[in-house]
């Protein structure tokens, strides 16, 4: 190997070495925090990086979050507001929530004490992770946070289709019979594909 080759691959090793502390670097920067809110009978505990978002690109990362119940209630339902934030604390996007609830009084969200990992990624390096509660409902009908997402009022639309449907099942059943009801519950699954949209509408601004 004569001295040139020798000089490039020193300087390919510095320059790799250089790429890696960057990369580091910028990892160290970004961070996940949680909002203070005491009041709220769920706590939020961000934990460290889970690792690069490869799948999707290698310019941001994944952070998973702890969540506990520490009320003395079933939680049915929770959602969770994603902020980030520059190194300055400018916010530069807000309003991407996280939902979770149940019908099922046997099988609430979250138990009294009980906790549940959740995962967030695509989080852009050099960027601050924040996460609020937005919104709670207990199982004793107790509400808890802004609720700017409108997932209570969601959710009780919900319900309240549900409990329809099931009524009108039950009548079914009871006056013609299991194949009635059954042709109902056809119906009404070939409905969920195009209700889909409900739940992710698009936001349509009039400028003047």
């Amino acid at each position: 190997m004569n001295v040139s080759t020798r000089v490039k691959l020193v300087a390919l090793a510095s320059l790799s070495v250089c790429i890696l502390f960057l990369g580091i670097a910028a990892a160290a920067q970004t961070r996940a925090i949680a909002g203070i809110q005491p009041e709220s009978p769920l706590r939020l505990s961000p934990g460290a990086p889970v690792g690069a978002a490869s799948s999707v690109s290698k310019e941001h990362l994944a952070f998973t979050y702890v969540i506990q119940n520490v009320s003395g209630e079933d939680v049915v339902l929770y959602a969770i507001n994603w902020i980030w934030e520059d190194a300055s604390g400018t916010v530069v996007k807000r309003g991407d929530y996280t939902y979770l609830w149940s019908f099922d009084p046997d099988k609430p969200v979250l138990r009294p004490g009980e906790t549940r990992a959740l995962t967030k990624d695509l989080i852009p390096r050099s960027a601050v992770l924040k996460a609020q509660i937005d919104s709670v409902l207990l199982a004793d009908g107790t509400a808890y946070g802004p609720d700017v997402s409108q997932s209570r009022q969601r959710f009780r639309y919900m319900l309240s289709a549900t409990r329809s449907t099931q009524k009108r099942i039950l009548a079914l059943l009871e006056s013609q019979g299991p194949e009635k009801a059954k042709d109902l519950l056809r119906r009404e699954l070939a409905r969920e594909a195009d209700e889909r949209r409900y739940f992710s509408p698009k936001l349509i601004i009039s400028k003047p």
